[in-house]
Formats: structure tokens, sequence, C-alpha cells
């Protein structure tokens, strides 16, 4: 995650529910900004964030879910447990539109 969006999210000390909600829209905007704008966080300009809002309000098939799933996946193997990323997790479900 960006060191920015890192840093604001652990400043935070509001409720778990903002928290959630804050770390869920600077997830979309790293994700878009990397995958969909190619630019850093840093090189976005007003434009930009427009197209990102247009594109949160009809998010392509492939960044949708039905179900919600865990952000990460638990793996234990003999003495060790690593966390995966779990790639059912989507960043938009149909609930969220």
């Amino acid at each position: 995650m960006n060191q920015k969006a890192l840093e604001f999210l652990k400043s935070y000390k509001g409720s778990q529910g903002t928290f959630n909600a804050y770390r869920r829209e600077i997830e979309r905007l790293l994700h878009w900004s990397t995958l969909v704008a190619k630019k850093t966080l840093k090189d976005l300009k007003r434009q930009d964030m427009e197209d990102f809002i247009h594109f949160c309000q009809k998010p392509p098939k492939s960044w949708i879910g039905v179900n919600k799933f865990p952000r990460f996946i638990n793996i234990s193997f003999w003495l060790y447990s690593l966390s995966q990323i779990n790639h059912k997790n989507k960043l938009f479900y149909l609930h969220d539109r």
C-alpha cells in the first residue's frame, strides 16, 4: 500500500466502520490508479479523480463480486502460518452500487 495512504489509515482513531470504509476506498483508488490510469497517486490530477469517480459508478464486471470473501487467506504449513491475498475478494459488490 502507498506509504501516505498507510500513514493516513494508521492515524485514524474513529469508528471501525469508518476506518473500513476509508481503507476500502483507498484500496479502490490505489488499484485504479495503478491498473487503469497507470499513474502513481502523486501523479493524479483533478481529471483523474473525476475519471475515478465515474469508474466507481460503473466498474467493469471483473471488479465486481456477488459474495464477500475474506481479504486474506491464512495458510498453515507445518510450523508456519502465512497470509495470502484472497483473489476471490473483489473491490466492488453488487450491493455497493
